[in-house]
C-alpha cells in the first residue's frame, strides 16, 4: 500500500476516535440527573477507551513517519450541551453506527500493512465491542 494511503487512513481512524460524541461530551461535563448518571458513565468508559486508541493509532502514525491530522468535532456537537444523559447516549448509538462503517473499510485496508494488522484488528474489536455497550442494533 502506498505511504501515502496508510497516513490517510491511519489519520481517518484518528478523528474517529478523537472526535467521537463520547469524546466531547468528557469535556463538556454536562449536568444530569441522579437517575441518568449511568449513561454518562457509559459514555466515559467509552470515551477512555476511544482517548486511549487514539493514542495508540497517534504512535502509529508517528512510527509510520506521517504527519497527525487531529481535525476538529463536528458543530453538530455543539447542540448537545442542553440535552439528557439519555438523548447524548441514543445519539452516540446511531453515530457510533457510521464510524462503525469507517472502522472497518479502514481496518480492511491497513490489515494488507503488516506492521499495523494487529491495530487496525484491535480497534475493528473494539468499536463492535462499543456497538455492543451502547446497545446499537445491526442495520
Amino acid at each position: 500500500m502506498d505511504h501515502t494511503r496508510t497516513i490517510d487512513l491511519l489519520n481517518r481512524l484518528f478523528r474517529v476516535h478523537y472526535r467521537s460524541l463520547p469524546v466531547y461530551v468528557q469535556g463538556t461535563r454536562p449536568w444530569t440527573p441522579p437517575e441518568q448518571q449511568k449513561a454518562l458513565e457509559l459514555l466515559a468508559a467509552v470515551a477512555a477507551d476511544q482517548k486511549r486508541t487514539a493514542g495508540q493509532i497517534a504512535e502509529a502514525i508517528q512510527q509510520e513517519r506521517g504527519r497527525l491530522d487531529p481535525g476538529q468535532f463536528p458543530v453538530a456537537f455543539t447542540a448537545v450541551h442542553d440535552v439528557s444523559a439519555q438523548f447524548l447516549l441514543h445519539r452516540a448509538a446511531e453515530l457510533h453506527q457510521r464510524d462503525l462503517k469507517i472502522i472497518q473499510e479502514c481496518a480492511a485496508e491497513l490489515a494488507a500493512v503488516p506492521s499495523l494488522r494487529l491495530l487496525a484488528e484491535e480497534t475493528l474489536r473494539q468499536a463492535q465491542t462499543h456497538r455492543e455497550m451502547l446497545g446499537e442494533k445491526d442495520e
